[in-house]
C-alpha cells in the first residue's frame, strides 16, 4: 500500500504543472453539471405539473360546455314543444271563433 502511495505522489510530481487539473476544478465541474441535471429534472416537473392542471381545467371547461350544450338543446326543444302548443292553440281558437259565426 505505502509504495503505490509514493508511487502515485511522484508520478504527480513527475505531471507537468500545464497538465495538472485543480482538484477545485474537477469538484467544481462535476457539482456544475449535477446542478444543471437537477435544475433541469425541476423545470421538467414543474412544466409537466403545470400541463396536468391546464388539461384538468380545460377538462371542467370542456365537461361544463357538453352540460350547457345539453341544457340549450333541452331549451330549444321545450321553445320547440310550447311553440306548437302555441300553434295548436291558436288553430283550435280560430277554429272555434269560425264555428261560432
Amino acid at each position: 500500500m505505502m509504495r503505490s502511495t509514493v508511487a502515485n505522489t511522484v508520478r504527480r510530481t513527475l505531471v507537468q504543472p500545464s497538465q495538472r487539473v485543480s482538484p477545485v476544478v474537477v469538484s467544481t465541474r462535476f457539482y456544475s453539471e449535477a446542478f444543471k441535471r437537477k435544475e433541469k429534472a425541476q423545470e421538467e416537473v414543474f412544466f409537466r405539473q403545470r400541463e396536468e392542471e391546464e388539461i384538468k381545467k380545460l377538462k371542467v371547461r370542456l365537461a361544463n360546455a357538453e352540460k350547457e350544450e345539453d341544457i340549450r338543446k333541452l331549451k330549444e326543444e321545450e321553445i320547440k314543444q310550447l311553440k306548437d302548443k302555441l300553434a295548436k292553440a291558436e288553430k283550435e281558437a280560430a277554429e272555434f271563433m269560425k264555428n261560432k259565426k
